[in-house]
């Protein structure tokens, strides 16, 4: 595949391959009467500038202490408005996949593989500066108190899942469970997009020390 599938339009599920965060900030069915440089518009500009630098970001709720996309008012687990961009590890897993043999438009060229990927980040509270009070889970006074009240409690994993599409790897040797991470690769208008290759194909992590 020499050319990746171009950003779709409105969204409430993904980003790449059909579909993409193009709308995001807009209300469903509304179209924009005067187009924004994508790193400009209020909900999703900082998620593409991320992308112009080669970092995938997702939102990150501070309430309940959990990654979510897409990108939405307040997050979808709790309501909270409190979420805030965070770097991903850009490292997963393919959950399920399609290949897709008929485009859509011109601009795909099949045969292509449509997955969603589940990205595993560092557990909640782990992260440095994650943790409300600087304390995290850890009791630097040795002294055995309960966390304060109100401070979320730290999560086992957290792990997001995304919509997006595999290159550098032929469809029929893509299965569900291969290891996958993030590769910015240019859309049909030159953009970068985060697509997703197999870790042997030569992916391009985004973690980066926080």
């Amino acid at each position: 595949m020499t050319t990746a599938p171009p950003a779709g339009e409105e969204s409430s599920a993904s980003l790449a391959g059909a579909v993409s965060l193009a709308g995001a900030d807009s209300p469903a069915g509304a179209e924009s009467l005067v187009p924004l440089d994508r790193s400009g518009r209020p909900l999703t500009g900082e998620f593409w500038a991320h992308v112009d630098r080669k970092e995938l970001v997702r939102p990150f709720c501070e309430a309940c202490r959990r990654s979510f996309f897409v990108p939405q008012v307040v997050c979808g687990r709790c309501q909270s408005k409190d979420w805030s961009y965070r770097l991903s590890a850009g490292q997963g897993v393919i959950y399920s996949y399609t290949v897709v043999h008929r485009a859509p438009t011109p601009a795909f060229e099949p045969p292509y593989v449509l997955a969603v990927v589940d990205i595993e980040e560092v557990a909640a509270g782990s992260e440095s500066g994650a943790s409300a009070g600087g304390g995290g889970a850890a009791d630097p006074g040795g002294s055995g108190a309960p966390p304060e009240r109100g401070v979320a409690p730290e999560v086992a994993a957290d792990v997001w899942c995304l919509l997006t599409w595999i290159v550098d790897c032929p469809p029929e040797r893509v299965h569900i469970g291969m290891k996958v991470q993030v590769k910015f690769v240019p859309g049909p208008d030159g953009a970068l997009l985060p697509a997703f290759a197999p870790v042997s194909a030569g992916g391009t992590s985004s973690r980066v020390d926080q």
